[in-house]
């Protein structure tokens, strides 16, 4: 089984594929008596290693710090020679062949999967690139690439007021602010309509019924 790795001078992050995973591996090396403590995500924050739109991806029940220096080094080892694969994530930045004196082998181009979940009783396989949450940041990811480009011959007037959210002569790339105001507009036009759909407003009503 893989272990993705993170490290940094004050932590290393081994994160397992999933919540269960995890804690089978906290008791082993805790049964040996080594060093364990929570994760979280402040060092990664500080030294700016979370990709924007992925700190959801920090499930800090699937991941164990297992300190720096001698502590990690024993930690690591243990997991090693157990059979486990040390693999560096992919938010490691200039991974290093080592990591306190332990090995760590290169990402490969196939991504760490995510832990699969049941939705009403069906079975969902993981994913492998944004996972199964789904979060404001993940709703509405957007395409650079317009899918509806202008005819510029038919309506110049038209052509010239929509430039500013382009980045190209030919209109058909949005510039990084443009196509984050389209992700924004998405995500505020999904929050009305849940507020006003006929089951939420069904549902308040009864609400208030009740409280009478």
């Amino acid at each position: 089984m893989r272990l993705q790795i993170t490290s940094t001078p004050r932590e290393t992050l081994v994160w397992a594929l999933s919540v269960a995973a995890a804690a089978k591996l906290r008791r082993m090396l805790t049964v040996a008596g080594h060093l364990v403590l929570d994760a979280d995500t402040w060092e990664l924050d500080t030294r700016g290693q979370i990709p924007e739109g992925e700190r959801d991806s920090f499930d800090a029940a699937r991941i164990l710090n297992v300190e720096i220096g001698a502590d990690a080094n024993v930690s690591l080892t243990a997991l090693r020679d157990v059979g486990y694969e040390l693999v560096w994530h992919p938010w490691q930045q200039r991974p290093p062949r080592k990591v306190w004196g332990v090995t760590v082998k290169m990402p490969s181009a196939t991504p760490f999967p995510t832990p699969g979940a049941t939705h009403f009783g069906l079975k969902l396989r993981g994913g492998t690139k944004y996972g199964l949450r789904l979060t404001r940041e993940k709703y509405a990811l957007i395409n650079k690439r317009t899918s509806m480009p202008l005819d510029r011959e038919r309506d110049p007037g038209l052509w010239e007021a929509t430039a500013d959210p382009f980045e190209d002569a030919d209109h058909r790339l949005y510039t990084e602010g443009g196509a984050s105001e389209y992700a924004r507009m998405s995500c505020r036009t999904s929050i009305s309509t849940r507020r006003t759909s006929p089951r939420s407003t069904t549902t308040s009503s009864r609400r208030r019924s009740r409280r009478r």
